[in-house]
């Protein structure tokens, strides 16, 4: 599908094509784990341009934006000026909240795969302990073996 792309090198439709198709199970972590945190940097950018956005537009450009949303006679200049400020204001906190998720979900993911290599560790050592008691017994009815050939 993506030309065995390292995950890191692939773009956010070649990670997504990735994961629909059939895909190898640790080949998949690592996609997975790049898909997620590609969404999250391109949810945390979109937020820091939305911000960036609304503290750039002046009054009047804020108050074009809203003014279809709102009656006149309801809602005059002071409330789309604090309108404006609580947009302003919405968006930063979204921002530390989505940065604060972000971080949360890497140092999950980060936790997940120390887990999963332990676990993977723990695995190989058992693997190398029965390989190893494998050859000690071969080794011993070798060596019975030829000790009953000897006799």
């Amino acid at each position: 599908m993506t030309g065995g792309k390292a995950p890191e090198d692939m773009t956010l439709a070649e990670l997504e094509a990735e994961l629909a198709g059939p895909i190898e199970r640790d080949r998949e972590e690592a996609v997975s784990a790049f898909y997620y945190a590609r969404m999250d940097d391109l949810r945390a950018l979109t937020v820091r341009a939305v911000t960036e956005f609304l503290e750039g537009l002046s009054q009047d450009d804020f108050d074009t934006i809203v003014r279809p949303v709102l009656d006149e006679d309801e809602y005059g200049a002071e409330d789309r000026a604090v309108m404006r400020e609580y947009a302003s204001q919405a968006t930063v906190t979204v921002l530390d909240a989505d940065e604060l998720l972000v971080e949360r979900k890497r140092q999950e993911r980060d936790r997940v795969f120390a887990e999963e290599r332990r676990a993977r560790a723990e695995r190989d050592r058992e693997i190398m302990r029965k390989v190893d008691e494998l050859h000690a017994e071969h080794a011993r009815r070798e060596g019975e073996s030829r000790h009953g050939q000897a006799e």
